[in-house]
C-alpha cells in the first residue's frame, strides 16, 4: 500500500512538472506569435497566437488552457502593448484555452453529436453573415446589390457543406481500404475543426465584436463578418497545424504525463 501511494504521488508530481513546463513554453510562444508573427490592426488580427493556447487546452485540459490563454495575453499586453489594456480581450484569450477541451469532451468519438454540433454552428455563422449583408448599407452608406446579399451567405453555406462532405468521404474511404491508421486515442481533423468553429462563433463573432464596439466603436456585425472571413481564409491551415502537433505530441510525450483530451488516464493501468 505504501508503495502504491508513493507511485501515485510521483505520478502526480511528474504531471505537475510537465504541465507547468509545457504551459510556460506555450505562454512564451503565444507572446511571440501574437506580437511578432501576426498582423495586428484596429479591426482584426491575423496570426497564430492562439495555437499554443488551443494545443495546451487539448493536451492538458481547460484549466491549464485557460491559464495559458490569460497569461500570454496579459504578458503581451504589458510587455508589447498595442494600445491601452482592456480586460475583455483577456477574457477572450482565457476562453480560447477553455473551449477546445470542453468541445472534445462533448463530441469526441460520437459521430452523431459531431454532425449536430457542426450543423448548429454552421447555421449560426451563416446567420451572422446574412445579418451583415442585409444591413450593409447602414455601415457603409452604400447599398449592397441583391445578388451579393444572396451569394455571400450562400458561399459560406457551400463552404461548410464542402467541409462536411470531404470529411464524410475521407472517413468512408478509410473504412473501405483500411490503410488509414488512426491513432488509438488521438483526435481526428474534424474534431479539431469543431473546436475552432466553436471558438469562432462564441469568441470571435460574439464576444470580440462587443469589445470592439465598446473600445473603438466598430459596429458589432462589421467585426463579426470580418472574423468570419478570416476564419474561412485561415481555418484549414490552422487546424492542419494543430492536428499535426496534437497527434505528434501524443506519440512523443511520455503517456504518463499527458493528457486530458487524448486519453482517459487509468491510475491502475499507469501504476
Amino acid at each position: 500500500m505504501k508503495n502504491f501511494w508513493l507511485q501515485y504521488f510521483n505520478l502526480k508530481k511528474n504531471n505537475l512538472i510537465f504541465n507547468m513546463s509545457f504551459s510556460a513554453m506555450m505562454i512564451a510562444l503565444g507572446v511571440i506569435l501574437s506580437r511578432f508573427v501576426s498582423l495586428n490592426t484596429t479591426y482584426f488580427r491575423i496570426g497564430f497566437g492562439s495555437l499554443p493556447v488551443a494545443l495546451t487546452s487539448i493536451l492538458l485540459g481547460p484549466i491549464w488552457g485557460g491559464l495559458v490563454g490569460a497569461s500570454y495575453d496579459l504578458l503581451a499586453s504589458f510587455i508589447f502593448p498595442l494600445g491601452a489594456y482592456f480586460p475583455g480581450y483577456t477574457i477572450d484569450a482565457f476562453l480560447q484555452g477553455v473551449i477546445p477541451s470542453l468541445v472534445l469532451l462533448l463530441v469526441k468519438g460520437n459521430k452523431f453529436k459531431e454532425t449536430i454540433y457542426f450543423i448548429i454552428f454552421s447555421f449560426l455563422i451563416c446567420l451572422y453573415v446574412t445579418c451583415f449583408t442585409s444591413l450593409f448599407d447602414t455601415f457603409k452608406k452604400i447599398e449592397l446589390p441583391l445578388y451579393a446579399r444572396i451569394l455571400i451567405p450562400f458561399g459560406f453555406l457551400l463552404y461548410f457543406i464542402a467541409i462536411y462532405l470531404v470529411n464524410y468521404l475521407l472517413e468512408k474511404q478509410n473504412k473501405i481500404i483500411k490503410t488509414y491508421k488512426k491513432y488509438e486515442k488521438g483526435l481526428s481533423f474534424f474534431e479539431i475543426y469543431l473546436c475552432s468553429m466553436t471558438g469562432l462563433v462564441l469568441i470571435s463573432m460574439s464576444l470580440l465584436p462587443i469589445w470592439n464596439l465598446m473600445v473603438v466603436k466598430i459596429p458589432f456585425l462589421v467585426t463579426s463578418f470580418t472574423q468570419g472571413i478570416i476564419f474561412l481564409g485561415s481555418s484549414i491551415v490552422r487546424v492542419t497545424i494543430l492536428y499535426i502537433l496534437v497527434n505528434a505530441a501524443y506519440k512523443i510525450v511520455p503517456q504518463k504525463v499527458i493528457s486530458y483530451s487524448l486519453k482517459n488516464m487509468d491510475l491502475n493501468e499507469n501504476l
